[in-house]
Order: structure tokens, then C-alpha cells, then sequence
């Protein structure tokens, strides 16, 4: 049964079309069950049209459970068309666990219209009273009603926007399946997922979005991800159900709205909507702020007039004049200083915390020790050399334990260590 629905379910989603007043298809539609019986008969063709094509045959009691089995299902799909500013004409199909898009061609027009998608499938709208017919390759009319405007189309997109956790366990069954599955094609093995899903998934959960609207109409977006901060501009446009997002790069993003107030975007990488919220812009306070600073490159004796006498000092057979100053900074946090030839060379920071928690006191740290010069990239998220080419920044990932740790360290002393080893 299940491979029958299958069947039919792929038959229903070849894609839709347009007439002459291509501004009434606009919007959003849902099933018709206002004439149950017109439904059921429909449905009931796609039953016994399926038996047909699959060389089957189904009692009346087996054919009228799968009839009732896919309207439910359709009752719960939504199609939608609407046209964008270079003409061309989108129609997409959703339900609550999947969201598909497709590229219309009108091969002929007119009260009823013929289409193709972008991917070669056929279908067949016919304008009728109170909505339409929705034909696909099937060659079953399925009605099709307008969607009831609700509180969804209310939904302003300017502000920011953090991933809803209010149900985290089904949020992390949801990635789960999408992260292997791209993992899988990265080439991953099996083994070593459970670790890198836990690691994706602590990243999504750190990301934050933010739309402004700027004059002339133009948007701006920001990312944060972990580490990672992008700012780009881009075109919205507005419709009943969702908005359009444009990048300056070609990139396509479509965030559909929610009636609760809240939006799914539709997650380039998986292909698949993801629910957000609004972020309760309380950005909260590194957990370092308040504390005292201790800055590269100077004297051991000004660690100690900030700092205090350390819990442990500990030599390192590995240079020669090398002291390490144990302090315990926070009740969350333990701080080493790494003084080499009588000056701070290195800082290490460990937090008592999971990997997730610790973007701020990164973002904070790389503040602190960039003196107002970029960082460049060398490892998305972990590895960064500071533009002068003098410190080196590390934020590690916990693959065993809920313990984090940040630091920085000098070129120069970074370099030394690597020719001990060589030697």
C-alpha cells in the first residue's frame, strides 16, 4: 500500500499551469472537499487508474482505505504559484515534512492552460467556479480551492531569526537524516558521523539571521554562524504566503510563512523548510566581560599585578625560559598563560561548557587580541591568523566531551615549536 501511495502522490506532483488572467492562480491552494462526493469519485479514479498501470487488483474495502488514506494526505498539502519579477512562473508543493519547487513553461494558454516543469512533467489547470482543476499526467482533475488568509500573511521578515528549539528532540530527528545524507555524499563514513552530526547540528543552533530594509527598497542580510559572520545585500519580495529572497550572487532563498507568526525557511543545503523564530535580540554578555584582560606580549610580573599569584606554575621541557601560569578565572573557566623569554606568547582558555555556548566568548576574544585588525580564515570556525600574520586564534571542537577551549598564541612562538619537532 504504501508503494501504491508513492505511486500516486508522484503522480499528483508533476507541476501546474496559468491562463490568460494569470493573476487569479496567484497565491496559495488547498484541497476542495466542499463536494465530497465529486472528491471521492476523483480519488477513487486515481485508485483503480493506479491497479490499472501497476497491473493490480484491489477488493472494494482495500480500494476505499487507500481513497480515504490520500485525501487526508492531500487535505494537508498546499500548492502555490506565483510569478517573479523576470516573468518566470513558480509552482511548489508542501506538507508538513516536505517542501518541492518547480519552474513552469505555459505551452498553451487560456481558460485552460498547459504547462510544463522544468523537469518535463505535464500539467493541466482548468479554471472552474469557487477555484480550479489540478490535472498531472494522471489525466484525474483533482479540485483545488484558495487558501483562507491567516495571521501567516502577517508576518514581518525584518528583524532576526534563531532556529525554534521549543521541540529540540524533533528538530534534531529532522536534521539528522538531511546531515547524513549529505554527509554520506561528502564522502563520510558511517563511523565518524555521530560526532560531526552533533557538531552541524551545535552550529545550526548557533545561527542567527538578520533582515534589514534599506532605502530604495533593498535589504540587507546578516549571518552569524559560530564564527562566521556574513553580511550581503538582497531583493524580497513579498507574497501571501511567503517571501522571495534574492542575493546579490544569484542566490535563490524561500522563507514561507507561518500563521503562528513564525517562518520555515527552506534550507539551501537540504532542501527542506526549517523552522525559525524571532530572536530575543538580548544579545547576553560574554561570560569574560568584567574580567581582567591579559595581553600578548608583555612581562610576567604585569601577569601577576593582574592576575594575582597563579594556582600552578609549571615549566615545559619543550623550550627552554618557558613558565605556563595556572589560573582558575571563573567557576566556568580556567585560564593558562604561556610566558616564553620573560613575555606572554600564548593564552588558553577552557570553558566548562559545550561547544555551542562559547561563540560569544570567542567573537569576545578575537576582539580583545585582533587591536582592531581583521582575522583571515584557515579553518571555517576554528583556525584563524590574524592579518598582521602575528597571532593565531584556535576555537577547538569538543568531539569527546562538552568542553571547549580558545586560544592564542604567537607566530613566533608557534614557530619555534614546529622546528623542535622537526629536529
Amino acid at each position: 500500500m504504501k508503494l501504491l501511495m508513492m505511486w500516486m502522490l508522484c503522480m499528483l506532483a508533476a507541476t501546474s499551469a496559468m491562463r490568460s488572467e494569470m493573476k487569479d492562480l496567484e497565491g496559495e491552494w488547498v484541497l476542495d472537499k466542499t463536494d465530497m462526493k465529486l472528491l471521492e469519485k476523483k480519488v477513487m479514479e486515481l485508485v483503480r487508474l493506479s491497479e490499472k498501470q501497476r497491473k493490480i487488483e484491489m477488493g472494494a474495502k482495500q480500494a476505499e482505505e487507500m481513497a480515504s488514506s490520500l485525501i487526508d494526505y492531500l487535505a494537508g498539502m498546499k500548492v502555490s504559484f506565483h510569478r517573479e519579477e523576470d516573468g518566470k512562473w513558480f509552482y511548489s508543493m508542501s506538507d508538513e515534512n516536505e517542501w518541492q519547487e518547480y519552474v513552469l513553461t505555459v505551452i498553451k494558454d487560456g481558460d485552460t492552460v498547459s504547462c510544463v516543469t522544468d523537469e518535463g512533467a505535464p500539467i493541466v489547470i482548468q479554471m472552474r467556479e469557487g477555484g480550479i482543476f489540478i490535472e498531472s499526467r494522471t489525466k484525474v482533475p483533482m479540485p483545488f480551492k484558495k487558501a483562507n488568509k491567516g495571521a501567516g500573511e502577517k508576518v514581518d521578515l525584518e528583524g532576526s531569526w534563531v532556529l525554534d528549539t521549543s521541540d529540540k528532540e524533533a528538530l534534531r530527528n529532522q536534521l539528522g537524516g538531511l546531515i547524513e545524507d549529505q554527509m554520506l555524499q561528502n564522502g563520510i563514513a558511517r563511523e565518524d558521523m555521530a560526532e560531526a552530526k552533533k557538531t552541524v547540528f551545535n552550529v545550526l543552533l548557533s545561527q542567527q539571521f538578520t533582515f534589514t530594509k534599506k532605502l530604495g527598497g533593498k535589504w540587507e542580510y546578516l549571518m552569524e554562524a559560530g564564527l562566521e559572520i556574513s553580511r550581503s545585500e538582497m531583493t524580497v519580495r513579498e507574497f501571501s504566503n511567503r517571501f522571495i529572497c534574492k542575493a546579490a550572487n544569484g542566490v535563490r532563498v524561500v522563507i514561507l510563512k507561518k500563521e503562528d507568526g513564525g517562518i520555515d525557511v527552506v534550507n539551501p543545503m537540504f532542501d527542506t523548510p526549517l523552522p525559525y523564530v524571532r530572536s530575543k535580540m538580548e544579545e547576553a554578555k560574554s561570560i569574560l566581560e568584567g574580567h581582567v584582560f591579559v595581553p600578548m606580549n608583555v612581562s610576567k610580573e604585569k601577569v601577576v599585578s593582574l592576575l594575582g599569584e597563579a594556582k600552578k606554575v609549571h615549566e615545559d621541557d619543550a623550550l627552554d625560559d618557558l613558565l605556563i601560569y595556572d589560573y582558575k578565572l571563573t567557576e566556568k573557566v580556567d585560564l593558562g598563560v604561556t610566558v616564553w623569554k620573560g613575555k606572554v606568547v600564548a593564552v588558553l582558555y577552557d570553558f566548562d561548557l559545550p561547544f555551542v555556548k562559547t561563540f560569544k566568548e570567542a567573537r569576545f576574544l578575537m576582539n580583545a587580541y585582533g587591536d582592531g585588525k581583521q582575522w583571515d580564515m584557515k579553518q571555517k570556525g576554528y583556525k584563524y591568523v590574524r592579518s598582521d600574520g602575528r597571532y593565531v586564534f584556535v576555537h577547538s571542537t569538543p568531539f569527546k566531551k562538552d568542553i571547549a577551549s580558545i586560544g592564542v598564541a604567537s607566530t613566533e612562538y608557534l614557530e619555534a615549536l614546529r622546528k623542535l619537532e622537526n629536529k
